[in-house]
């Protein structure tokens, strides 16, 4: 009986503890200070020229640094480089900071720099941004000196700032890409505020304080990044304390994390659109009237009030309008708005007056899936029946920028760069597959002016040219147009210091621990 008591009473002050440091703030691993993200999703490298998607982006921006960033208002900001100057209307020149360290001891340098960009330009190599650097044409890469590298372009380039921004612009050591070979995905050292210790898939990622980030160590010891999918986990993780932020708060959860003292809701703008995008390499998607007759089919108002509940706004426009807002142009780009008589009437003229049948690729991001059942939902009153097929993120990714490998997909775009040139890449040609232009979107008119639109230094010229654009891709629908988002994330009242992004490019090294 004793040993039994003796058992029962050790249990109890078992679970007590477990209780404590459920709720207890700051967490506290084996004395450490450890900040914990739910995230929605797994990464799928920590190789920023290997990903091209926003979740594997947060966490590769928390080890490394790009030569300049955007801020929270979206603002160019020194990052590596402390200075930077146009010698001409071809020339950028960057000035970078001396005494920064890699996560390996090497000092950061010029070369750095080069090496980085060379090896996204690398055709073998298959980078997902090679697109994208490589249109930003550049003519040559001069390491002037240790800390002097100067960008040659053989024409003017607009947002080229902006797109070196950009979290593919993190900035790599050579020694420990070529020491590490295909396993640096797993294995990267940057120059940011922390640095990796170990992912275990399905997980975690687990980073550590970097003591000698030239910005000065961060608050805390340790940041992890739990993988949890589940809406409804990372709710409940949240408010035990399991974790100090939450990404992606539910719509229907936003009540339960306001009215919980020990959390605060944060929501704020945000730059990216979710759509539903139609592979127009493939039949019958490479007729226009189907993708037409698929933004009639759906009530996207209806569907966006009962996946986000007043999170966010309709999709108005292809390209977010937070970026880029049309004005007095808007009533030029077409609305579809909901009609299944016009929606059969376009399919009997595509020659299918029955129907077909087709598959919708989605992860299991549980706005997606909700998105996916009321798209069939509506598809099936038009005699479209869609499969729902679930995979995993980093096999959407892979499936769904191969033009043979899928027929639809739920997605997203972030135009985390602020401007238009990377708002319009998903409808750019030269981007087709997964440098954003997921769908295969073709238009020689549409590839011309987004193409002039780079070259354009005159602002207002320049948006012109995008909303012209917009008017071609809005008719041609190669998309869905579904939703313009809203950031919703949750965090523990003993956090501070954390601010949203509105590229959801969230900087942890701010945030810190109240007393």
């Amino acid at each position: 009986m004793k040993k039994i008591m003796l058992a029962a009473v050790m249990l109890i002050l078992v679970l007590s503890l477990i209780a404590c440091n459920s709720i207890g703030e700051p967490s506290s691993v084996e004395g450490v200070k450890r900040l914990t993200v739910a995230q929605m999703a797994e990464p799928a490298s920590l190789d920023v020229a290997a990903v091209s998607d926003v979740t594997s982006y947060w966490v590769i921006e928390q080890t490394g640094d790009r030569l300049v960033r955007l801020d929270n208002d979206m603002n160019l900001v020194p990052d590596l480089a402390e200075n930077w100057e146009w010698i001409d209307d071809l020339t950028l020149e960057f000035y970078l900071r001396e005494g920064v360290k890699f996560h390996n001891g090497e000092d950061f340098t010029a070369h750095d720099v080069e090496f980085t960009l060379k090896r996204r330009l690398d055709p073998d190599f298959g980078s997902p941004n090679f697109a994208f650097a490589r249109d930003i044409d550049v003519d040559s890469i001069e390491v002037v000196d240790d800390y002097t590298i100067r960008f040659s372009t053989s024409r003017p380039y607009a947002p080229i700032l902006f797109n070196m921004a950009h979290s593919s612009g993190v900035i790599l050591n050579q020694k420990a890409v070529e020491e590490h070979g295909e396993d640096y995905g797993q294995n990267p050292v940057g120059t940011g505020p922390f640095k990796f210790v170990e992912w275990t898939p399905g997980n975690h990622v687990l980073l550590e304080r970097f003591d000698e980030y030239w910005g000065g160590p961060a608050d805390y010891e340790e940041l992890q990044f739990r993988f949890i999918t589940s809406s409804s986990n990372r709710l409940i993780e949240l408010e035990t304390g399991n974790v100090h932020i939450a990404e992606s708060i539910a719509p229907s959860d936003l009540g339960a994390v306001e009215s919980n003292n020990n959390m605060s809701l944060m929501r704020g703008m945000s730059v990216t659109t979710n759509y539903f995008g139609l592979n127009n390499n493939r039949e019958p998607f490479n007729d226009v009237r189907v993708r037409q007759a698929m933004n009639y089919a759906i009530d996207v108002d209806t569907l966006i009030g009962v996946v986000y509940e007043g999170l966010g706004s309709a999709a108005t426009a292809p390209m977010n309008t937070q970026v880029l807002d049309p004005g007095d142009r808007s009533d030029e780009i077409y609305q579809y708005g909901y009609d299944p008589d016009k929606a059969r009437e376009l399919l009997e003229e595509a020659g299918y007056p029955d129907g077909f049948e087709f598959s919708i690729m989605i992860d299991s991001n549980d706005t997606r899936v909700h998105t996916a059942e009321i798209v069939q939902n509506y598809l099936g009153e038009i005699g479209i029946k869609a499969n729902i097929e679930n995979v995993e993120w980093a096999v959407l990714l892979e499936r769904a920028g191969n033009e043979n490998d899928y027929d639809a997909v739920i997605m997203s775009w972030t135009t985390s760069t602020g401007d238009p040139e990377m708002a319009s890449r998903p409808f750019y040609p030269p981007f087709a597959g997964a440098a954003g232009n997921r769908v295969f979107y073709q238009n020689h008119e549409v590839e011309t002016i987004l193409t002039e639109a780079m070259a354009e230094t005159d602002i207002s010229v320049r948006e012109d040219m995008y909303i012209d654009a917009q008017i071609i891709i809005a008719q041609e629908a190669p998309w869905v147009f579904l939703h313009f988002g809203e950031q919703a994330v949750g965090i523990r009242s003993s956090i501070e210091g954390f601010e949203l992004h509105p590229g959801q490019r969230h900087r942890l090294y701010d945030v810190r621990f109240s007393d």
